[in-house]
């Protein structure tokens, strides 16, 4: 039953532009080229089963994830960078923020005019600030 709900909508190539739109702040940056890109996977067999079983995982799954706490974020022994766009609906702005600030080692780069998905709301200003992360590495 879960299969069949998830071909019918969360896979379903008829709906792909729907649900980018929302993740995105720039609606029209969801063209027919880039939804075409998001449906490739979608003709990999069981793709439709792999998601329903993710998406139980994520919902109900039985562990909390570590991410779900500050003391989750607190252990990390690594430098964190966020990059986080300023119009995000899915994981707020807020959300970047406390998790920066619980995090040991962090930096929270904010974009501007972008939501969930920046890499491809401006993928200029996404390339830019990821390079300069990157080049901070060198």
């Amino acid at each position: 039953m879960r299969t069949a709900l998830v071909a019918n909508t969360g896979t379903q190539p008829l709906l792909t532009a729907f649900w980018l739109e929302q993740f995105v702040a720039r609606r029209e940056v969801v063209t027919e080229e880039r939804a075409a890109i998001y449906r490739v996977p979608f003709r990999v067999q069981d793709t439709s089963a792999a998601l329903g079983d993710w998406a139980w995982q994520f919902a109900a799954g039985c562990e909390p994830a570590l991410s779900s706490t500050a003391a989750g974020f607190a252990g990390l022994k690594m430098p964190l960078t966020l990059l986080w766009g300023d119009l995000d609906t899915v994981t707020s702005p807020e959300q970047a923020r406390a998790i920066a600030a619980a995090a040991p080692v962090s930096r929270l780069i904010v974009l501007g005019g972008v939501g969930h998905i920046p890499q491809i709301e401006d993928p200029a200003l996404f390339n830019r600030r990821l390079i300069g992360v990157l080049d901070t590495l060198r």
